[in-house]
């Protein structure tokens, strides 16, 4: 037994409940390593009564691992347990105290300092999983400029002809109403989820720079526009998740605008982390932005209360207003963890069974433990689908490994609601990485619908869109 190998800790993603009275465990393994392994377990408090065992299955294996599931049930949801490995050999116990050769009993060992432990707390705190309704749902996404026009007397007056070549400061006039006309095509495809790009008021395309976070931008359309849309998607039985940019705003943001006027007499200097006085944004910016020196999105604060107590305010308001079904957060794993926990408690405040989606772009365990958010983008999972489907430099035993990694990376409830996409706004096509092999996607979308997940499409994906990187 490769003991080195042998891993669990008494929280998630290898300790976490899936019911009122059952919580489901985890053990890490060497591959090929054990025969099998009992699950021994007892309320903490009666150590006088006979333990409980059950019995762990292997369930996947990566390249080095095997994993082990089972699940334990108590009375009371407290829970003292170790493990019981069999080698084919030989039989050694696992705990929070170490590895031994003898069973564990009062009379061995002192129990409470050996076994782990699985406290109590978590039945009274519920069991918070995503929305039932979210790891059933078919996520479409729409890049809102682009999508379709249903209103030229909102167009940009810079609005390209449709189907000209795009460049990243082009407009061409998609809108809100233009999304409301096409809604049977997108019922059509199967699709219970609309994802929207940003829509609040921004100079951009993409409106990832907003300048207002209590008004609509007026090319997309005002407030009953998009309670129009909204109201036509739920009759359709489609939700609605909105982009949330918390992360940075835009140049024209008026508390920025505020610090670049009055500098050290602005009330909103402290909503952003600026190196010094007068703020200069060229050619290189003495403020903090988004990604690396881009001038034109400067990042708040987000440990700063009030910055934290005014976006939270604008989500609250436009969940209301326009009542939409979750959001979508940008840039999330740059945005202070405590934004996140009052932003979940306010958002769902209003509407308990809201999707809230970070876009992480690597492991995301700290967020998904039921106090941020309820799933993510799953990029890695994109990734994996990039090597075996599109490039073709990842062999079939490889690819099936890296996706029992992935599959172990979260707790079960996490892992149905994650977001699994080819293509996003941020990529280039799927189709155009195939080298535009049809059966390729063909086959990559097949597995997507079949894989454990959301299935997630960005809009025209569906009738084999090429595209290359931004901004094409």
């Amino acid at each position: 037994m490769l003991k080195q190998a042998l891993l669990h800790l008494p929280y998630d993603p290898m300790a976490y409940p899936v019911a009122e009275d059952e919580v489901e465990i985890v053990l890490r393994a060497a591959r090929g390593d054990l025969k099998s392994v009992q699950l021994v377990y007892i309320d903490r408090y009666a150590l006088r009564l006979q333990p409980k065992e059950t019995t762990l299955y292997r369930v996947g294996s990566d390249a080095l691992f095997d994993y082990w599931t089972g699940r334990m049930r108590l009375k009371y949801g407290r829970f003292m347990y170790h493990f019981a490995l069999n080698d084919g050999q030989s039989t050694t116990y696992y705990g929070e105290g170490g590895l031994s050769a003898e069973a564990v009993t009062p009379e061995t060992r002192n129990p409470w300092a050996w076994c782990f432990h699985y406290p109590y707390t978590w039945r009274h705190g519920g069991v918070d999983d995503p929305p039932a309704w979210a790891t059933d749902a078919i996520v479409y996404q729409v890049l809102v400029d682009r999508f379709a026009n249903g209103d030229l007397s909102n167009d940009p007056p810079s609005a390209e002809p449709w189907g000209a070549h795009p460049t990243s400061q082009s407009f061409f006039g998609g809108d809100l109403a233009g999304i409301t006309d096409r809604l049977d095509y997108v019922a059509r495809l199967g699709a219970s989820c609309i994802y929207l790009t940003p829509i609040l008021l921004a100079p951009s395309n993409h409106k990832y720079d907003t300048t207002d976070y209590y008004q609509l931008d007026p090319h997309f359309g005002d407030e009953a526009t998009a309670r129009a849309l909204v109201d036509a998607c739920h009759s359709r039985g489609i939700r609605v998740v909105l982009d949330g940019v918390f992360n940075h705003c835009g140049y024209n943001f008026g508390p920025f605008q505020d610090v670049v006027a009055h500098g050290a007499d602005s009330p909103y200097l402290g909503w952003f982390n600026i190196h010094e006085l007068p703020v200069r944004a060229r050619p290189k910016p003495n403020y903090e932005t988004f990604a690396l020196d881009v001038p034109d999105m400067p990042k708040l604060s987000t440990d700063n209360p009030e910055v934290r107590d005014y976006l939270i305010g604008a989500a609250e308001h436009w969940t209301r207003t326009l009542d939409i079904d979750g959001w979508r957060l940008d840039v999330a794993d740059d945005v202070d963890p405590v934004l996140w926990r009052e932003f979940r408690t306010r958002i769902r405040a209003i509407k308990p069974n809201a999707l809230i989606v970070g876009e992480i772009l690597h492991d995301a365990t700290p967020f998904l433990r039921g106090d941020q958010m309820d799933s993510v983008m799953n990029y890695p999972w994109r990734e994996l689908c990039l090597h075996y489907f599109a490039g073709r430099t990842m062999g079939t035993d490889a690819f099936a490994e890296r996706l029992t990694t992935l599959q172990m990376r979260y707790r079960r409830q996490v892992h149905y609601a994650l977001w699994n996409l080819l293509g996003s706004h941020d990529r280039p096509r799927f189709l155009t990485l195939c080298g535009g092999d049809v059966r390729r996607e063909l086959l990559a979308s097949t597995f997507q619908f079949t894989c454990p997940g959301t299935p997630y499409i960005y809009y025209g994906d569906e009738i084999g869109i090429e595209g290359d990187d931004d901004p094409d």
